[in-house]
Formats: C-alpha cells, sequence, structure tokens
C-alpha cells in the first residue's frame, strides 16, 4: 500500500493505491516522488551553475583583465551566477506535476480566512425560521378548528337522521293490530297533547276468563307465556266487542287478576271481548335541556336528538298524513327539518 500526501502548501487527499487489483498500471506515479525528483534535478543544476561560475573567473583572471576593480569582479559573478539560479528554477523545474488518471487534489481553504457564518446571518436564519415554523403552526391552528367544527355537525346531521328515521319507524306501526276503532272509544293511535306526540300499537292480545259490570276495576284474564313479560304496571289495555270499546290503564298484577284505572263505565262479555295490551310510545321536547325524549309505555324518556330549539307534530284524520317539524340549533343558526308520513295501518281504522 502506497500513500501520497502533503506536498508544495497543499493538501493531497490519500491515494491509496493496491498494485496487484488491476486498479492502476505500473506506468503511473506518486505526486510526491515525482516532486522530490525536480527538487533533486535543481539541486544538481545549482552546483553545475556553482561549478561554471568558478570556471569564468578563473577564465577572468587567466585574461588578465586589468581593467576591472574587484568590486566589478564580484558585481559580474554575481550577475552570472543569478541568471544561472534563475534558469535552474524555471517553473517547469519547481512545478509540481502529478501523474495517475485517479489522482484527486483537495485544496484546503486559505486558514487567514474565518469559517462559518457570522452572528448576523445566525440570527437572520434564526429569525426566519422562527417565523416560518410560526406560520405553520398558525395553520395547523385553524385547519384543526375547522376539522373539529365540520366534524361536530357531521355527528349532529348523523344523529338528526337517526332520530327521524326512529320516529318514522313509530308513525309506521301506529294502529297496528288494533281493530277498526268506534266513535267515542276515547283511543285514537296518534295523539296530540299539547308537544308531545302519543303512537299507540298492539303488543299482545288476550281475553277475558269473566263477564264484566259497569263500574267494575279489576278484569280476570286468561295469561300465556307471552303476556306474562307485557303484563304490567303503567300498560295500556284496550277492550272492545265490535260494538264499543274503552281504552284503561293497568295500575297492579296480581296472577291473572288486573287492577285498572279508570274504572269501566259499560259492561262487556267474556264470550265476545277482546283485550289488547296496548304499546305506547311517547315523543316530547324536554325544553330545559333541548332534548327531544322518547318514552316507551312507563319507563323514562331516552334522548333522540340534541340542540332541539322546536317540536311541533300534527296529524290529518282526513288525510290520514302525519308531520312532524324539528328546529336544530346548529353554529349559531337554526335549521329546520320536516317529516311528513302516510301511517298506512290507520286508512281502515
Amino acid at each position: 500500500m502506497e500513500a501520497c500526501e502533503y506536498m508544495n502548501g497543499h493538501s493531497y487527499i490519500k491515494e491509496y493505491l493496491a498494485p496487484g487489483h488491476g486498479l492502476l498500471s505500473p506506468a503511473l506515479h506518486c505526486p510526491y516522488q515525482d516532486n522530490r525528483r525536480h527538487q533533486d534535478q535543481a539541486t544538481r543544476e545549482r552546483n553545475r551553475a556553482g561549478a561554471s561560475l568558478a570556471g569564468r573567473e578563473a577564465e577572468l583572471a587567466a585574461a588578465g583583465d586589468s581593467n576591472l576593480s574587484g568590486s566589478a569582479n564580484q558585481c559580474r559573478l554575481i550577475e552570472s551566477l543569478s541568471e544561472h539560479l534563475n534558469e535552474s528554477n524555471t517553473p517547469e523545474t519547481n512545478k509540481i506535476k502529478p501523474s495517475g488518471i485517479l489522482t484527486r487534489i483537495s485544496i484546503r481553504s486559505n486558514p487567514g480566512q474565518p469559517a462559518g457564518f457570522s452572528l448576523l446571518e445566525c440570527l437572520i436564519s434564526l429569525s426566519l425560521s422562527l417565523l416560518i415554523l410560526a406560520s405553520a403552526l398558525e395553520v395547523s391552528v385553524q385547519a384543526r378548528r375547522v376539522f373539529v367544527k365540520l366534524r361536530e355537525a357531521q355527528e349532529k346531521d348523523l344523529g338528526l337522521a337517526v332520530a327521524l328515521e326512529k320516529m318514522r319507524e313509530d308513525l309506521e306501526t301506529a294502529g297496528a293490530g288494533i281493530p277498526k276503532l268506534l266513535s267515542g272509544t276515547g283511543l285514537s293511535p296518534i295523539q296530540l297533547n299539547g308537544q308531545t306526540l302519543t303512537i299507540f300499537s298492539a303488543g299482545g292480545k288476550t281475553r277475558l276468563l269473566a263477564d264484566i259490570s259497569s263500574g267494575q276495576s279489576f278484569l280476570l284474564v286468561e295469561v300465556n307465556a307471552a303476556l306474562s313479560s307485557i303484563l304490567k304496571k303503567g300498560r295500556a289495555v284496550y277492550l272492545t266487542d265490535g260494538n264499543s270499546g274503552i281504552l284503561t290503564y293497568i295500575i297492579s298484577v296480581s296472577g291473572n287478576s288486573l287492577g285498572i284505572s279508570p274504572a269501566l263505565n259499560t259492561g262487556f262479555e267474556a264470550a265476545r271481548t277482546e283485550v289488547i295490551v296496548l304499546e305506547k310510545i311517547e315523543l316530547y321536547l324536554d325544553r330545559q335541556q333541548k332534548i327531544l325524549r322518547r318514552k316507551v309505555n312507563n319507563t323514562t324518556g331516552q334522548p333522540l336528538a340534541e340542540e332541539v330549539a322546536g317540536f311541533t307534530a300534527s296529524y290529518l284524520p282526513e288525510q290520514n298524513l302525519a308531520s312532524i317539524i324539528l328546529c336544530i340549533e346548529s353554529g349559531g343558526k337554526v335549521n329546520e327539518y320536516e317529516l311528513v308520513f302516510y301511517p298506512k295501518n290507520l286508512r281502515r281504522l
């Protein structure tokens, strides 16, 4: 392994040559070796110049040039010496001629010149970096705010769509399983009481075990496995014999005896009377919390929609059309949504 290093005030990058690996041919040489050879040649030429001057001085002395003083002879000798030295120190002699096509030269910077950035340049670059960083953070914060608002709006729209779909399903079940209603029975599958919408449908059916007299406040009914889970306090019961009907509510359950309120104002025969346990759904607005709630039978009202500023329901028996209008607060504005539905179970009642 050979290494060519520092030469003539410049720094040559080390070039490691590996003979035998086919990297360089034998004709290529190291720059250091070439420069040393040139220096040796210059030294030999100086020596020859000195010898030539000595011979010249001898010739002048032999010629007997008496016209020249000692100081003049010295000046001529010095001039001759300078000419020989200049010839021996030509650029071709001292010039470094690196050989080899793979030799790489790396010139170091002037040691007297300051390296790196000045304080002013560092402050300017730091200020620009902080400005760019602050702008990026501001854009990121604004983008996050917009994203949060869009997500909240999307969640509200999704919740509202679910609420409207649930109300549509409730209206679709209105009057399901209830026979033809008679005037004066006190039962309408869709009832409006202020801002409360009540929907009735049949949850189960049974029959009487004994006749009922007017003013009676209890019923003896046949109880099966399907009815045992729905015969509970607070459930609505509708009794009809095809000629008349009455709506009442269960206040107590003891075996197959049901305590009812209000008491019946007419009598019913057990053989001709049908007892229908009703499913009751109530939709109403909790104005204090601005929540639309859905209540099933005697349970507590569950949230159906939030940020509700208004709730209006209506039913037109002649056209058999039910409509619900919801006013939803969003982004400081109030948006109105309307649901119009045709209850197909009520067209025959």
